[in-house]
């Protein structure tokens, strides 16, 4: 199944140098957020640390909605996702107002 992914900031950065933000179409196999991250690990290997900790989690800090849901709301890496939804995964950023 076809997957858009869309990564900014320093996840961005890690694709493309330089780029705030990039939009990637991967062919992903299995049918969880988990199998997705999985394939993109996979193709650019200087994402995994970024994107999951020693232990293969979810780094909390990151923001990471499938289709504009929080999936940190529900089953995580366990989130089931269907052909053509959109993964956005963004780090988190400190500060405010």
């Amino acid at each position: 199944m076809r997957t858009e992914f869309v990564l900014r900031g320093t996840l961005a950065d890690a694709v493309d140098a330089g780029a705030e933000a990039v939009s990637l179409e991967r062919d992903v196999a299995g049918e969880t957020v988990g199998a997705a991250v999985e394939t993109l690990t996979d193709a650019y290997p200087a994402l995994e640390p970024l994107v999951l900790d020693s232990k293969g989690r979810l780094r909390a800090h990151l923001a990471l909605r499938r289709d504009g849901e929080d999936v940190r709301d529900g089953a995580w890496l366990a989130t089931p996702l269907a052909a053509g939804e959109r993964l956005e995964l963004e780090p988190g950023t400190k500060g405010g107002c």
